[in-house]
């Protein structure tokens, strides 16, 4: 669902949302509370952990935000757990316990502070990274899964067209009290109340567009041909079709590589050199799924 200035065309992350939300509503609570007075932390202290641009990073606020936003952070360890959990799959299971023991802080080559893990320890830290490549290839790149993502953007870009929002995008961050009155319950009253449109009903009656054809998650020159002649054959016959060519994600991004400390001589080294099946893991995936309304 698009997030950007109806006039620039400027695209906004959901991270700039967060920074405009704490800065507005949680300004007092974060600075005023009664257990902030030992520790006097400022909005922009925490606003800089989501990436704040008007605010001058430092060592520490660096080594804070790789504890929530890095490759061994603690939303991803997290969230393929949770997801794990409630999806009913093993996919995303790691030893959280054997982890958390084996984590470390260590120091940077630029002598920042930096989590590591342990040299003992280390193919704990390469067990998450495969789980989150098993989440990806199996749950989150599901086939199901990827075209209710469609339906819902364009379902939710009809029901912000109807309430008045040009090209059917959310207000900006600047208007934040504007944006946070699109909850959950009201996008969801205006779905249930027909808004969405087309796609609206596909996804209140469970009838989605259907797969006809897929890549593998590196596609063959003879899958990239298949795939581009059987849309083009489609959309020559006016049929409804989605191509989605968006499954794709960097496995592992190696310019923010886990460091592993060796205690025997306290040096650092990265992960990927350690690990055969992390060092195999440059090529990002770039699955492709034709999709169709369900009736053709």
């Amino acid at each position: 669902m698009a997030k950007s200035d109806q006039d620039s065309g400027q695209r906004f992350k959901h991270e700039d949302y967060s920074i405009a939300v704490i800065k507005k509503c949680f300004n007092d609570i974060i600075e005023n509370h009664p257990v902030n007075n030992n520790y006097r932390i400022s909005v922009e202290e925490v606003t800089a952990l989501l990436g704040d641009s008007s605010v001058k990073p430092t060592a520490l606020s660096v080594l804070w935000k790789g504890l929530i936003s890095g490759q061994l952070d603690s939303d991803r360890a997290d969230y393929l757990l949770r997801d794990s959990i409630h999806l009913g799959v093993n996919y995303g299971i790691y030893d959280k316990s054997r982890l958390t023991r084996c984590m470390v802080l260590g120091i940077s080559e630029t002598d920042s502070p930096i989590v590591a893990i342990r040299d003992g320890g280390w193919h704990i830290a390469e067990s998450l990274v495969i789980a989150r490549y098993q989440m990806f290839c199996q749950v989150y790149f599901h086939k199901t899964r990827r075209i209710y993502d469609y339906h819902l953007n364009q379902a939710g870009k009809e029901i912000l067209r109807s309430m008045g929002a040009k090209d059917g995008c959310y207000p900006t961050p600047s208007d934040i009290d504007r944006y946070l009155k699109f909850d959950d319950w009201l996008m969801f009253g205006e779905l249930s109340s027909g808004h969405g449109g087309e796609h609206g009903s596909i996804i209140i009656n469970r009838n989605h567009y259907k797969c006809v054809f897929e890549t593998g998650m590196s596609p063959t020159k003879k899958e990239e041909k298949q795939i581009a002649e059987r849309t083009k054959s489609l959309e020559t016959s006016a049929k409804k079709i989605f191509l989605d060519d968006k499954a794709t994600t960097n496995w592992y991004k190696f310019d923010k590589d886990i460091q592993v400390f060796f205690e025997a001589d306290s040096s650092i080294k990265s992960l990927s050199d350690e690990s055969n099946i992390v060092k195999a893991m440059v090529s990002a995936p770039k699955l492709k799924r034709l999709y169709v309304e369900r009736e053709i």
